[in-house]
């Protein structure tokens, strides 16, 4: 009785910690996704900004 006690004691802080780690590495995941789509984005409007002028060149 008492070491089925104690079993689950530490299943159910395990279960927390493992859901503690998956938390932060998700969040850690969801920081370089959006780090990533940011750099993406600048460079999306610095090659369209660069290609701007050509274009406008090129309609005159």
């Amino acid at each position: 009785m008492l070491r089925t006690v104690s079993q689950r004691r530490f299943r159910s802080s395990d279960v927390r910690d493992c859901s503690a780690v998956r938390s932060v590495t998700f969040s850690f995941t969801m920081a370089a996704a959006t780090g990533l789509v940011r750099r993406a984005d600048q460079q999306t409007k610095i090659a369209y900004e660069t290609a701007l002028p050509l274009t406008e060149q090129t309609a005159n």
